[in-house]
């Protein structure tokens, strides 16, 4: 899903579970941050919550926000450090 210009979220599979990361380009750099956040965050409070499921020590929330919430979220309240890459000539 396209995210902005040159910004996507991609939504990959981890242990039965889907988890976004952004991906940026620009010009012959690439970066991805993955989904990370403070356990004590406010992003997802005004977030309509659609179940709740507790497994093991986790607690999973599924979140179905509206596209008004959704264009509040910050990417840089969800998305943890950039790794950025460059590419090299020739390759």
């Amino acid at each position: 899903m396209k995210s902005s210009g040159t910004s996507y979220i991609l939504n990959f599979s981890e242990n039965g579970r889907f988890l976004p990361a952004l991906l940026t380009f620009e010009g012959s750099k690439f970066s991805i941050q993955y989904f990370d956040y403070e356990t004590d965050t406010k992003a997802f409070k005004k977030l309509t919550v659609s179940a709740e499921k507790e497994t093991d020590d986790l607690k999973m929330i599924t979140l179905e926000p509206d596209p008004k919430q959704y264009s509040k979220l910050k990417p840089e309240d969800l998305f943890g450090k950039k790794m950025s890459y460059k590419r090299i000539k020739g390759i």
